[in-house]
């Protein structure tokens, strides 16, 4: 599971889904959490649960998102190896 801070404007989920979508993740489900995070105003928290090929290509997405300028924080299973 990743968790993420975004916009909370129209489209800023659609823009995050495509840059996941150009990593050829598959997106299981998503948590749009406004009140849960307590967000900060203008924010809104994330929650992506991804399937992915293996530990490298989790590690490609995460990267990816960085890239595009997403302060990313994965949680699930355990922790991938460095």
């Amino acid at each position: 599971m990743l968790k993420l801070l975004v916009l909370d404007r129209p489209g800023m989920l659609a823009a995050l889904l495509n840059h996941v979508a150009e990593t050829h993740a598959n997106v299981i489900e998503v948590f749009h959490r406004r009140a849960m995070w307590l967000a900060p105003l203008g924010r809104v928290g994330i929650e992506m649960l991804l399937e992915v090929r293996d530990n490298e290509h989790g590690r490609e997405v995460q990267k990816h998102l960085e890239a595009a300028g997403y302060q990313v924080e994965r949680e699930g299973q355990g922790d991938w190896e460095e």
